[in-house]
């Protein structure tokens, strides 16, 4: 997981106000570059601010100030590898190392270059003992590596030696979601909303983290905190709406979604729950016209919108809807050819299956009797499936996760995901071999992404593949895939103390 871009930005301005010096500090149109790319740098111009601070470093290339300054716009702008470039310039003829060392060792973990922003944290830690900011790094660094007990005690410590210090917090509490330990992690979200009571973005956090706690009336009460300190913040207000819509609260859902729709028109997202709270309350035509407008508004924005807490998975549900409706007030071909064209993009939809063959059966047409064989043998798979993934990634039963993949397959025998489960099964209960070959036959049938990538490269580690576990682990990492801490603490050995 990569550190936020808000706790990087934080440690870049704390590394900023380190002194430097340089070797013959360079004067006239140079400098005027230089100053005037710092002004611009600090007021937010990320571009003006380079092309400053690049002419000032084509005139003194030699001069540490400009380099330091360009790497760190570089950094803050997003560019970490051309950022790497101009900090190691830097340290050529710098004076005062630790501060170059310390921003470069946030720019390597960046990149993942782990051994490397080990060296550079270490050099920054020697100049600077005890210096919080570069300690939290340190502790990012044990936990990209795989140490995440260890990380996950520095994060304490730094908590505790620096009480208002909220980058601690998130991290701890972040850490803890991830582990599983969702109360643990409503403490460390409690303690950061006592610390930022007035930021939005705090308050969300919490109400996820009660989420995951099964506080589902909590983290509403935590959502609405978060729309009240900072009034139209539309993904607190979005969150508020999806989670009345989760606790069945329609009546209030309506009119959360009325808020939301008054600040953002556009918002698709809200539109489709708009559009089904409608059609709940038996206006079909007016549902249908509210999904028209979702629909057109996902296509042109469909990542556009913070969705809120179910994340942003509605659009082929809201083409769904769309195709319901059309049935509900009786333009069934048009229905017909809305769920057509959500077969096309989503083959195995089930239930726009079961919608078209329902509507097929009822002519007459006998495609409706294979659409609807499909949608049974899908909809059976996805349960089994479903209850592998529940039993594997939630009560940690590897049998009975066996036996339920093993089962959808049986159902589904091209089922990628159930594949990916079965391998990641066979891989954790020590049969390495078996999970290369299962894994190898949910690729041919679609699964990619970072969850296949992570369980091949792991699989092979463990089969004794390691020429090709690394290779594998390249090739993901040049498709822009965060495979996390399990595969680092295979990959490495530890570094420093962790």
């Amino acid at each position: 997981m990569r550190v936020t871009r808000c706790l990087v930005v934080v440690a870049v301005t704390m590394v900023a106000t380190l002194a430097l010096t340089s070797t013959g500090a360079p004067q006239g149109q140079a400098e005027q570059h230089l100053q005037r790319g710092v002004e611009l740098l600090e007021a937010g111009h990320l571009a003006e601010a380079i092309d400053e601070l690049q002419h000032a470093v084509a005139l003194q290339p030699g001069d540490a100030r400009a380099q330091y300054q360009l790497g760190r716009a570089l950094s803050t702008a997003g560019r970490q590898t051309a950022a790497a470039e101009h900090l190691r310039a830097a340290l050529e003829n710098t004076d005062e190392p630790g501060a170059v060392h310390f921003l470069l060792g946030q720019v390597l973990l960046e990149t993942g270059d782990l051994e490397a922003a080990h060296v550079s944290l270490e050099e920054a830690a020697s100049s600077r003992p005890a210096y919080p900011p570069i300690d939290f790094y340190r502790a990012e660094l044990c936990y990209r590596l795989g140490r995440v007990d260890t990380a996950r005690q520095r994060f304490a410590v730094l908590s505790a030696v620096v009480p208002d210090w909220t980058a601690p917090l998130v991290r701890s509490g972040t850490l803890a979601l991830e582990q599983g330990e969702s109360s643990d992690a409503v403490r460390w979200f409690n303690a950061l909303v006592e610390a930022s009571p007035s930021d939005p973005v705090v308050w969300m956090r919490f109400a996820t983290a009660l989420v995951e706690d099964g506080q589902a009336y909590e983290a509403l009460s935590a959502y609405r905190r978060a729309a009240e300190v900072m009034p139209n913040y539309v993904p607190a207000l979005v969150a508020v709406a999806v989670q009345l819509i989760n606790l069945d609260e329609y009546g209030e859902a309506m009119a959360a979604l009325g808020v939301v729709l008054a600040e953002d028109p556009d918002h698709g997202l809200i539109r489709y729950h708009r559009a089904k709270l409608i059609a709940r309350a038996g206006d079909h035509l007016k549902a249908l016209t509210e999904i028209e407008i979702s629909l057109e508004d996902l296509r042109s924005a469909p990542r556009a919108r913070t969705p809120g807490p179910e994340g942003d998975s509605s659009f082929p549900q809201a083409a769904l809807l769309r195709a319901e409706l059309l049935l509900e007030v009786g333009r069934d071909q048009e229905a017909v050819e809305a769920a057509r064209q959500i077969i096309a993009n989503e083959p195995d939809y089930p239930e726009a299956l079961f919608l078209l063959g329902n509507v097929l059966l009822r002519r007459g047409d006998r495609e409706g009797e294979d659409l609807l064989r499909r949608f049974q043998v899908l909809s059976d798979a996805r349960e089994q499936r479903q209850l592998g993934d529940q039993y594997r990634l939630r009560d940690g039963d590897p049998e009975r996760a066996r036996g339920a993949y093993e089962e959808a397959l049986q159902k589904l025998p091209d089922d990628a995901r159930s594949l990916l489960g079965l391998g990641a099964i066979q891989r954790q209960t020590g049969d390495a071999q078996g999970a290369v070959e299962t894994l190898a036959a949910a690729h041919e049938v679609g699964a990619a992404g970072a969850d296949w990538h992570l369980e091949w490269v792991l699989a092979l580690f463990e089969a004794g593949r390691s020429d090709e576990a690394r290779r594998a682990w390249i090739e993901a990492k040049a498709q822009g895939l965060t495979l996390g801490p399990a595969v680092w603490a295979l990959m490495r050995e530890p570094l420093g103390d962790c």
